[in-house]
């Protein structure tokens, strides 16, 4: 984590609110869990949608922002109810396979909001991003990683192949490339000359 984060990737942690079924006392330990990490915020994801459950949502995001993790995405996987637009967090409205990313009509989504489209096969990852471009997606993840769990590694796009585990470990710094310069050929001498 402290390699990505100082490559500058943005880093949140993973919250479970389990459609607002989980005590908010397991969720605010899991935020403030968090807050020792190189983290920049929390990922709140199963995110509830009905507005008679938007108490604990509010509640963890005040929490991540009190424990200095200011960056709080709410993942429900669809549409929400627009009191959650009001908390003024982003929010992820599709989560799902490639399969039904294509045959999503896209209502209730806005333009801005997150799309995260998992299980695309290698050869259409463009076409999947391309999709998410043209949906109005301001923030989101294509893979290739599917079920059970999309988000376990690194996608094939990243062309990284250790595993996050491996990331962990002291690798030397990359040498940098020599910069292209133009050679005038000079002929060598003739053998015996």
């Amino acid at each position: 984590m402290n390699r990505l984060d100082a490559a500058g990737t943005r880093l949140l942690g993973y919250v479970d609110l389990d459609y607002g079924t989980r005590p908010i006392t397991q969720i605010r330990a899991d935020v403030y869990r968090w807050a020792g990490y190189p983290v920049r915020g929390v990922f709140l994801d199963r995110t509830p949608v009905s507005p008679y459950a938007i108490g604990p949502v509010a509640v963890t995001a005040q929490a991540a922002t009190r424990a200095g993790l200011p960056e709080v995405v709410l993942n429900p996987g669809e549409p929400p109810d627009d009191a959650y637009r009001d908390l003024g967090l982003p929010v992820c409205v599709f989560d799902g396979n490639w399969r039904d990313y294509r045959r999503w009509s896209c209502e209730g989504a806005r333009p801005g909001d997150g799309h995260l489209v998992h299980a695309v096969p290698p050869w259409e990852l463009d076409q999947a991003a391309q999709l998410q471009v043209e949906r109005g997606a301001g923030f989101g993840l294509v893979t290739d990683l599917g079920a059970p769990d999309p988000y376990a590694d690194l996608p094939a796009w990243c062309g990284l192949s250790p595993s996050l585990g491996e990331l962990s470990r002291a690798t030397p710094a990359p040498r940098r490339p020599r910069p292209f310069r133009h050679l005038h050929a000079v002929p060598s001498p003739a053998p015996g000359a």
